[in-house]
């Protein structure tokens, strides 16, 4: 007993405050009070970097890709809507000799005929669909990483409520 506490002193003074929390030595009696204690309050530490980094990181970058994805969502709810009504106008009058100015983005508008907006139209919708699915994928990957860092918070939290039978 004398050896294995003269070890761990050794130990506590060699290697980096990080490790402390690990030489915790089992069926030691009690006599490391202070090593159990600063292995509790890094594992309450690591239990808050891990609630710091999924509330501050992981749903902000959540909320940021929904968000994307919703506008991308309204744009092609726009492009319908315009789909729609060329379908409704050429209905109407000459599709051969009507045109339009379509919107293509950053403040530019383009003169088309109707079957020419009908095919950029088409074309934009699945562009835009694509970047959805990606958006799609990005969310749930953050979801994923949001349940692994839950995942290994529990494992912290387990072993804090643990570590005082570990240590007695």
């Amino acid at each position: 007993p004398e050896l294995s506490a003269e070890i761990h002193q050794r130990n506590e003074s060699v290697l980096p405050a990080r490790h402390l929390s690990l030489s915790c030595p089992f069926g030691a009696g009690g006599r490391n009070a202070v090593t159990m204690t600063s292995g509790k309050a890094r594992i309450d530490e690591k239990i808050l970097q891990y609630e710091t980094f999924i509330n501050d990181v992981l749903k902000r970058d959540l909320q940021k890709v929904l968000e994307q994805r919703d506008g991308v969502y309204e744009k092609i709810a726009q492009y319908l809507q315009l789909k729609n009504t060329i379908e409704s106008l050429q209905l109407i009058c000459n599709p051969d000799s009507s045109t339009i100015f379509v919107a293509v983005g950053y403040g530019f508008f383009v003169e088309l005929t109707l079957p020419e907006a009908l095919k950029f139209i088409e074309k934009k919708t699945n562009q835009l669909t694509g970047y959805t699915e990606t958006l799609t994928k990005d969310s749930a990957k953050i979801k994923a990483n949001i349940r692994m860092v839950l995942e290994h918070e529990c494992d912290w939290a387990a072993l804090q409520s643990m570590w005082p039978l570990l240590c007695t």
